[in-house]
């Protein structure tokens, strides 16, 4: 193989892995939509913000919304339970990535 071509692969795959590391990223702006669509159906944002909020890591809150998922029958990708996480944490918790 020549090192033109070589160099050609290897460009083509840093940009997908680039293109799929930015598709990635977490949209916070998304995130408060699907949290207004699916989460506020079953109760408000007060249970974000109260002194005794059970969250206590992110790990916890991505549990929590796969809790939240199966018991509001919501089928959520990937990518908007990052989103909704992502403003969550952003609005709420601040917890550390």
């Amino acid at each position: 193989m020549s090192y033109v071509r070589k160099l050609a692969i290897g460009t083509a795959a840093v940009m997908l892995v680039a293109g799929a590391t930015a598709a990635a990223a977490a949209d916070v702006a998304k995130g408060k939509a699907l949290v207004q669509k699916h989460c506020t159906a079953c109760h408000g944002t007060e249970v974000y913000s109260r002194p005794n909020h059970r969250m206590q890591s992110l790990e916890m809150l991505r549990h929590q919304l796969g809790r939240c998922q199966q018991a509001a029958g919501v089928k959520l990708t990937r990518q908007e339970a990052a989103d909704i996480v992502a403003y969550l944490n952003q609005t709420f918790y601040k917890f550390k990535k």
